[in-house]
């Protein structure tokens, strides 16, 4: 038989929220007694009354007349603090049940502080994103360590129309240079081949032609072969068609193999080779070797004229037109076959490699001409470029709020200005001061700066 009084007590536990602490002080713990379940033949006792102290205060106990439904039946075992809940007839600690709870409001009080100071970071960022700037330059102005928010941007004059007298001296030195070489080679009695091919105008893979040249001292002898493989391609909607009209001696037929074999047997030792556009032409027949001096004459022709005229130019001349200036009796030969192409390409050499005849070609040096024309073309490139050096300044002086006459005094902003324009203002100074720019043009803002822009920038600063 069980002794009642062993029977712990059963009370009733709330699940609602504690009240206030001061209504809690005055709260009173109360007990329901109910009958123990006993063995048969046990008589019913009155279960013994609990103290108060026996609970923790965060558990209320329900009041005697209390119907809410989350109350539930808890346990305490006599001497402790800790209640024991039997569901399912099963006894379980509420120990663990409080530990989860403890963490979970950890946990939630640990995002909930994550999510403030990840919205104070983003608030910050967006209201001061704006104000960052200003405040970066007040600081910047007190440490004298500028921070700008428009800087300067280096300006350059457009592409010079001519060339100036020294740059001419050197292309009529580099000119007469090739045509001493040309002229050596092949008074030494060397020969140099030429080669040039044509190909069908809407497959540049097949190669229908090709001519071969051969210049030495006396002239120049051509070769022309007609590739039979392609002999039914015909030219004609965008170059002439001329593969039948070789005026230089008999087309020979053979073979694209043969061809090949051919011509790769003749450029074998060759060591000195010729032709017009050339890099193409060696590309397309294979026989490019390192070691070989090659004589382009779109690319002499072109160092000749710029020589000649002082004006730099990187178009190359059609071969006719060439044919025109330099063997004009040639210039009627019909093009655009590979035979009478290399033949008038090594005519053209032959001019090109005699000295005497590129002196005559190139005339006599007017120095005082090509200065003038020089000086006359760069300050008209200046003048052009001058409103936009002012916008410059009028943005800088601007958008950064500073005044002129601060932008003057202030080492830092000057060295700014003059190391951004003062490529400008240096070819300003070759050619006058302030009096003579501003009889062209009204200077603005860069007659302020550009007479302080010297050979040694901002030395009296310093």
């Amino acid at each position: 038989m069980i002794s009642p009084s062993l029977t712990p007590p059963i009370v009733k536990l709330c699940c609602t929220p504690l009240p206030h602490s001061a209504e809690r002080d005055s709260f009173h713990l109360t007990q329901r007694h109910e009958a123990p379940v006993v063995g048969p033949g046990v008589a019913s006792s009155p279960l013994p009354t609990m103290s108060a102290p026996c609970l923790p205060e965060r558990w209320p106990i329900c009041q005697p007349d209390d119907t809410s439904k989350g109350c539930e039946e808890q346990h305490v075992e006599p001497g402790s603090t800790t209640p024991i809940r039997f569901l399912l007839g099963k006894r379980q600690d509420l120990t663990p049940s409080i530990q989860r709870s403890t963490v979970l409001v950890l946990f939630r009080f640990c995002v909930y502080a994550v999510i403030i100071e990840f919205g104070g970071s983003v608030a910050h960022y967006l209201s001061g994103r704006y104000e960052n700037i200003e405040v970066t330059e007040k600081v910047s102005y007190m440490t004298e360590d500028i921070e700008y928010k428009f800087s300067l941007r280096k300006r350059y004059l457009g592409r010079a129309s001519f060339l100036d007298l020294e740059r001419i001296k050197k292309h009529r030195i580099r000119a007469l240079a090739h045509a001493e070489e040309i002229e050596k080679i092949l008074n030494e009695g060397n020969q140099i081949i030429g080669i040039d091919c044509e190909m069908f105008e809407y497959d540049h893979s097949k190669t229908t032609e090709i001519g071969l040249g051969y210049l030495t001292k006396s002239g120049v002898k051509s070769e022309h072969i007609i590739i039979s493989d392609f002999y039914h391609l015909r030219n004609g909607d965008r170059v002439p068609d001329n593969k039948d009209n070789f005026i230089f001696g008999k087309s020979k037929i053979m073979s694209w193999l043969k061809a090949e074999s051919y011509i790769k047997n003749k450029f074998k030792d060759s060591k000195y080779v010729f032709g017009h556009a050339l890099k193409g032409d060696l590309s397309q027949l294979g026989v490019k070797s390192p070691g070989q001096s090659r004589f382009d004459t779109a690319n002499l022709h072109m160092q000749l004229q710029i020589a000649k005229e002082g004006v730099y130019t990187n178009k190359k001349t059609r071969l006719s037109k060439i044919s025109e200036t330099h063997t004009p009796k040639l210039s009627k030969t019909p093009y655009h076959n590979a035979g009478n192409d290399i033949h008038v390409t090594g005519s053209v050499l032959h001019r090109l490699g005699n000295k005497k005849y590129v002196n005559l070609y190139l005339g006599k040096l007017n120095e005082s001409e090509f200065s003038d024309r020089y000086k006359d073309d760069e300050i008209n490139r200046i003048l052009l470029l001058l409103p936009k050096l002012n916008e410059d300044l009028r943005r800088f002086i601007s958008i950064n709020k500073i005044s002129l006459s601060y932008a003057i005094s202030n080492r830092n902003h000057l060295e700014k200005i003059l190391s951004s324009q003062q490529n400008i203002y240096r070819r300003m100074l070759r050619y006058g001061g302030k009096d003579f720019w501003e009889d062209k043009v009204d200077l603005g803002l860069v007659g302020n700066f550009f007479t302080l822009a010297t050979l040694a920038p901002l030395q009296k600063f310093t």
